[in-house]
């Protein structure tokens, strides 16, 4: 190679370090906002909880939403997520009333808050504490307010985010930005 030929490479190398330099602090920034996002506690009342299921383990989501409800926070549980049968059963198994939660199947997330919103029209909500995993708290409140809906967090603090998690979120919450689906 020679020198004007390496000249030449580093000036375009030169030329890509903005491009390159930009989307790296944005994600860098948003993972910021992920980690904070996810570990502030929102409002202390709310006209409903929202506890929104993973696909597995879902039963410490259940038993933190049910907390809050017994400690008054929200009149209403709101169960979603793509199996709810077994914390509609756990729900029972605790003594819970059917007319104190609404549980609803939700393919995805996109439908779910679409099925959210539709949910909380119906019974007056305008007010929700969403129960979901600290690195998804940022795009779910995200998401429950582009619904219009008033979205507070309620991490579940018992799960700790590790940094691919935390990348992984910030990369769906520009996702969700620019595309509009996560």
């Amino acid at each position: 190679m020679t020198p004007k030929t390496k000249r030449a490479l580093l000036r375009k190398l030169r030329s890509l370090i903005p491009l390159l330099f930009f989307p790296l602090v944005a994600i860098l920034l948003v993972s910021g906002l992920v980690i904070v996002q996810g570990s502030q506690t929102g409002a202390s009342h709310a006209d409903a909880i929202l506890v929104i299921l993973p696909s597995e383990g879902e039963r410490p989501f259940v038993e933190y939403g049910l907390n809050l409800y017994r400690q008054n926070q929200a009149n209403l549980l709101l169960i979603f997520g793509e199996n709810p049968e077994k914390a509609q059963q756990y729900l029972q198994e605790q003594g819970l009333s059917g007319d104190a939660y609404l549980v609803v199947k939700s393919a995805t997330k996109q439908l779910l808050m679409g099925e959210v919103v539709a949910q909380a029209y119906q019974h007056e909500i305008r007010t929700v504490l969403v129960v979901d995993a600290p690195v998804r708290m940022l795009l779910d409140l995200k998401q429950a307010g582009d619904q219009g809906l008033e979205a507070y967090g309620a991490p579940l603090t018992s799960e700790q985010p590790n940094i691919g998690a935390v990348l992984q979120a910030a990369l769906n919450y520009w996702g969700y930005l620019l595309v509009g689906e996560r």
